[in-house]
């Protein structure tokens, strides 16, 4: 058997769907940054283009030449409504009103069906 998959293969270079990693990247609350593998200047580009399209990214490169890597950054979205992120509140547990007033031991239903 071969011992581990050639991910880092120059071929696999061309596989990397820079949008697909981009949106797990967004849709992932917990991470807040992206560095990118090493792209090609079209897969670098296209990375920018998708970076500019959401309002909430940030596209930073660093390294020189052949290092250089691209790296995403969420943004704090100072315009997002603050209301829906309220923190979570339990609801109390259901409990029908009037349940003290002591209509349970009525025998009568409450809708009388005439025939």
């Amino acid at each position: 058997g071969q011992a581990g998959g050639g991910m880092a293969s120059e071929e696999g270079l061309a596989d990397f769907e820079v949008e697909a990693v981009i949106a797990a990247f967004l849709a992932d609350a917990t991470c807040s940054a992206l560095e990118m593998p090493k792209l090609t200047t079209g897969q670098r580009k296209e990375a920018r283009r998708i970076a500019e399209q959401h309002l909430g990214l940030r596209c930073d490169s660093f390294g020189l030449a052949a290092d250089r890597r691209l790296h995403l950054f969420k943004l704090e979205d100072e315009a997002a409504p603050k209301q829906q992120q309220q923190p979570y509140k339990l609801q109390p547990a259901c409990s029908p009103e009037g349940s003290e007033a002591g209509d349970s031991d009525s025998s009568t239903p409450a809708v009388d069906i005439e025939a």
